[in-house]
């Protein structure tokens, strides 16, 4: 999105989101390779792939909602009536959806995960939910510091509590695990106090208004389903391609390089999102619309990869500094890590301007693609048999997913019969 200079004072909060989210990872990752052993970390860190599973797939219809609909205007108390019954049925797709995750995670960590884990992937995914829906809210009306408040309060409990209880208890799954439910109660209940004001906010838009969000919900599920597989499969190739030792080191380069696709695509999608929409809504000509997200797409690539190639220069002499020795090894591993981080993010403007345009289900055929894509590439890399070789695959793999999401979105948004055909939500 071009720089408006109306909106420019936008940018500093957003800014100091990742700043207070970087500062917070990169001292999470000096205490977790000093505390942590990394058979435990590993562990930790396939369990916390699934946390993305409720705001990213069961739910993320209803936070599509919210970004494409909410306002200053809306009350608050009655759309968050007409959300709470939409999220009844992913609820109870998020509940069986953990059965099977559960399953893949104990195929991945070698049955290190009982059966009561199950419930921790239920309540930390619906806290998350929480907790995104209240993000989306405060960025749609650009209340940019708000988000800032509620932001820092989840980089910092995510970081702080797990380590706090290893501090009192000792460094094992279990203490994590409850650690990071801690983080997830503290991020929805700031997250709704940051909107206090909307619960109370009178009807000046009336919510008939607004469409149901129960039709979203479901075309985006899928969508969510291959988007959120596609990411996961990341961590989980590489348990497979890996030894338990290894997998501890993959896990720490993935935790250190993931502040740099976070931070460019936050960034990036807190600052285009509010007026892509609205633009959306006015019937700006949907070549402009392709234009601008292109150059969001392709700026917010190149800063990510340009910062992984600094933090990887950087790796050796973070060794002592930032990270404990005994990870050492973990730097070798920072490309690749951080390629498969930046592989995820690297279609959601192409899926935020399908949204826009009314092209849902186009959105969740962008979702599949991208995830066949990336799943088969890595599917390949493990078959090689090789360690480089998967290394190396996983460097490269952002540009295969951008050029295919390119392709695909520039030939649904330039069929106008497709446009026409499209079912709005109802």
């Amino acid at each position: 999105m071009p720089i408006d200079a109306s909106r420019l004072k936008h940018l500093l909060p957003l800014m100091l989101v990742q700043v207070v989210g970087i500062a917070c990872g990169l001292i999470g990752v000096r205490l977790s390779s000093t505390l942590i052993p990394p058979a435990v970390l590993g562990l930790y860190g396939l369990l916390l792939s699934s946390q993305r599973l409720g705001a990213f797939v069961t739910h993320q219809g209803l936070v599509k909602h919210v970004e494409r609909y909410w306002t200053a205007d809306t009350p608050g108390r009655a759309y968050g009536k007409r959300l709470a019954r939409a999220a009844l049925a992913p609820t109870v797709w998020l509940a069986g959806g953990s059965v099977i995750v559960l399953l893949v995670l104990n195929v991945s960590g070698n049955g290190a995960f009982a059966a009561r884990w199950w419930l921790w992937i239920v309540v930390v995914n619906v806290l998350t939910v929480a907790a995104h829906l209240t993000h989306a809210a405060l960025q749609a009306e650009q209340r940019y510091w708000s988000h800032l408040l509620l932001s820092a309060a989840g980089s910092v409990t995510r970081t702080f509590l797990p380590i706090a209880l290893i501090l009192v208890a000792g460094a094992s799954l279990d203490v994590l695990g409850w650690g990071f439910v801690g983080h997830t109660v503290v991020w929805a209940a700031v997250g709704f106090w940051c909107l206090r004001s909307a619960w109370r906010r009178p009807a000046r838009r009336q919510i008939e208004e607004i469409k149901s969000p129960g039709k979203m919900v479901r075309t985006l599920l899928w969508a969510g389903v291959f988007g959120w597989v596609a990411a996961a499969a990341t961590p989980w190739f590489a348990a497979a391609a890996l030894d338990a030792q290894t997998t501890g080191y993959f896990i720490l380069a993935f935790n250190l390089t993931a502040v740099i696709p976070a931070s460019v695509s936050a960034i990036a999608l807190s600052y285009t999102f509010p007026p892509l929409f609205e633009s959306a809504r006015r019937g700006a000509p949907k070549e402009q619309l392709l234009r601008v997200t292109n150059l969001t797409t392709v700026i917010t690539l190149g800063v990510g990869q340009v910062g992984l190639l600094v933090l990887a220069w950087l790796g050796p002499r973070l060794v002592g500094p930032l990270v404990n020795p005994r990870y050492a090894e973990s730097m070798d591993w920072i490309l690749a890590a951080g390629g498969g981080g930046l592989a995820a993010i690297a279609n959601v403007f192409y899926g935020n301007l399908l949204i826009a345009r009314g092209l849902d289900r186009a959105c969740t055929q962008l979702a599949a693609s991208s995830a066949v894509l990336r799943i088969g590439i890595l599917a390949l890399l493990l078959a090689s048999g090789s360690t480089r070789v998967f290394a190396l695959g996983l460097c490269f793999l952002p540009w295969p997913t951008v050029i295919q999401g390119w392709w695909l979105t520039r030939r649904w948004i330039g069929d106008d019969d497709a446009t026409r055909n499209t079912t709005p939500d109802t």
